[in-house]
């Protein structure tokens, strides 16, 4: 597994992750998200976990999802996913109480069957990669949204 330059207790740059007006958003203020249809709770949650290396330089590496997808910088702490018993379509019972809902809803009216969905703050993927298969997950980009912090 490739290894990142990130080590734990650091602030990350994620500066080059940013697109469209990049003076004008904060890292803080954006967030990513996908949603996907696959099955396993744990084969989910596996995809989603992180280590931080035991050599006692403590450097972090990223997640399948997101070194799948390039994304090595990303604070695992506003990072998460959610999975779901039976596959929704309706983005309100996927992201209920999530800032950017209002936005997602205007863009998905309706989503294409979902079980599972990934939420990554603090970064704005550019999405070269708007659909992909990992471990049996079908994931779709479903785009990077500006929140109110």
């Amino acid at each position: 597994m490739r290894q990142s330059q990130f080590r734990a207790g650091q602030q990350a740059d994620f500066s080059h992750l940013l697109h469209g007006s990049e003076s004008a958003i904060s890292a803080n203020q954006i967030v990513s998200v996908w949603s996907g249809k696959g099955t396993g709770r744990s084969e989910f949650h596996r995809l989603l976990e992180y280590r931080i290396t035991d050599d006692g330089l403590g450097d972090f590496e990223a997640c399948s999802f997101c070194f799948e997808l390039g994304i090595e910088n990303y604070d695992p702490d506003v990072f998460g996913g959610k999975y779901f018993s039976k596959p929704l379509t309706n983005p309100k019972l996927l992201f209920y109480g999530e800032p950017f809902l209002s936005e997602l809803q205007m863009r998905w009216p309706e989503l294409p069957p979902s079980n599972c969905t990934i939420i990554l703050y603090s970064v704005a993927y550019r999405d070269e990669r708007k659909e992909f298969t990992l471990a049996g997950f079908e994931f779709l980009f479903l785009g990077t949204f500006e929140i109110d912090t």
